[in-house]
């Protein structure tokens, strides 16, 4: 599962687990029901799958003054009535769409709600809040593009209806704005986060605006000084969106894979802030949880990039620290995470001169990746680590030593070459190994 992309196919995350937050949910949706004042009061920013919905359905009865033709007769009282149960009827169907992790299933009916019913109802503050649930889904599906174009209409509608200093009102300017960070358009961002922060002061959502907020200052970063500055801040919002929201809740996993685009970006640009956002994202993971999987694939990263910049005893105890992790998970020694913790452990002991250390552990990921048809690449590199382990052990008085080094630097050319031909000659793990080698070659020199 080699790319050429970085580590990230080195650490496949983990399967998306049920949300224990489930029958929470369904409560909350039951609740929302018959909430008569949902709408007027404040939207719900949904913690949990089940949360896809927040609007009222008697939300009508509240604008009926205000709102013209839509809402000023009793007749319309009564088509407000059956849109009301018409859009509950599709937010109850995108739910379970989501529940069984069906997100464009639910983006699809959603979309088919909006356009059965924004031609006859266009400025209806239901179909509002169905444009809300399907920006709020597309951006979890990184279709920022489209999530926006929602978003703005979701707004446009709610300013309609509850003016611009409504906490409603600073819901969508929240959405519109992490729409615009994802999209990297970071100055129009800042000035709809900022204000949807005013709106939000006393709403759980604050958490959600600020750590937007420290995102954006985040990627003007030039040093691992100012990253480490932005950390107390990052922390506080993260606690806070825990508490309120949940660990497991989808704007959880949103902000985090934001922080994460972030992470990447800076890696393949300049690796010294790259590392420093790395270890800060493994210190938002920590406050998630200690024990974690995502915690335990993130420190496998980090050993990974560190072993490729001859970082090794930073690079041990992080994959050590993963490898613990990991074993939380799987009791399986054969294990695919427990494996591949090894079998970075094992490069790393090659590294260093470890070679008995490096023999054990990447005899048992070569021959684990041997047997798998995705795992060949990985294969490759294990026997790239099993050969420098075994150039450094011939022993200093062996009459052909010369020879058998020789042999041995042979072979790692061809199969550096190999691994390069694979995942490219710029790929990290490739210019680690080469480094490793041109080592040797000095040695023999």
């Amino acid at each position: 599962m080699l790319s050429s992309s970085g580590v990230a196919e080195y650490a496949p995350m983990p399967m998306q687990q049920a949300h224990p937050q489930t029958v929470a949910g369904a409560a909350a949706l039951a609740q929302s029901r018959t909430n008569s004042s949902v709408l007027s009061r404040s939207l719900p920013v949904f913690a949990t799958h089940k949360q896809l919905l927040g609007f009222s359905h008697s939300s009508g009865s509240a604008r009926s003054s205000s709102t013209g033709s839509e809402g000023s007769s009793e007749g319309a009282g009564t088509n407000r009535l059956s849109l009301q149960d018409a859009l509950n009827k599709i937010v109850d169907v995108a739910v379970e769409k989501v529940e069984a992790d069906d997100i464009a299933g639910a983006v699809e009916v959603l979309q088919d709600g909006i356009n059965t019913f924004e031609p006859v109802f266009p400025h209806s503050a239901e179909v509002g809040e169905l444009h809300n649930q399907a920006a709020l889904l597309l951006l979890f599906t990184d279709r920022a593009e489209d999530a926006a174009g929602h978003a703005a209409a979701s707004l446009a509608i709610t300013q309609r209806h509850f003016g611009d200093s409504s906490v409603l009102t600073g819901h969508r300017l929240l959405r519109l704005g992490a729409c615009r960070f994802s999209q990297m358009h970071t100055a129009e961002a800042a000035g709809m986060l900022a204000q949807a922060l005013d709106l939000l002061a006393t709403d759980p959502s604050r958490f959600e605006a600020g750590f937007y907020l420290d995102l954006i200052a985040l990627s003007h970063t030039v040093d691992g000084h100012s990253v480490k500055d932005l950390e107390e801040a990052l922390l506080r919002n993260v606690a806070g969106l825990k508490e309120s929201f949940g660990r497991d809740s989808m704007i959880m996993q949103l902000v985090m894979s934001q922080h994460a685009r972030l992470m990447h970006a800076a890696l393949d640009r300049e690796f010294a802030v790259g590392e420093a956002i790395l270890k800060q994202h493994i210190r938002l993971l920590e406050e998630l949880d200690p024990l974690g999987e995502e915690l335990g694939v993130a420190c496998y990263k980090l050993s990974a990039y560190l072993y490729a910049h001859d970082m090794l005893p930073e690079a041990g105890s992080a994959v050590r620290r993963a490898s613990d992790i990991m074993r939380h998970h799987y009791s399986d020694e054969g294990s695919d995470m427990v494996v591949l913790c090894k079998h970075r452990l094992g490069m790393i002991c090659a590294a260093v001169g470890d070679h008995k250390s490096a023999l054990q552990l990447l005899q048992v990921s070569h021959q684990h990746y041997s047997n798998q048809q995705a795992g060949g690449m990985l294969a490759v590199e294990a026997e790239i680590g099993l050969n420098l382990a075994r150039f450094r052990a011939i022993p200093a008085g062996d009459a052909d030593r010369a020879q058998q080094q020789q042999a041995l630097l042979t072979t790692l050319r061809r199969q550096l070459d190999a691994l390069s031909d694979a995942i490219g000659a710029g790929h990290m793990l490739v210019t680690g190994a080469t480094r490793y080698f041109t080592q040797l070659t000095l040695l023999m020199a």
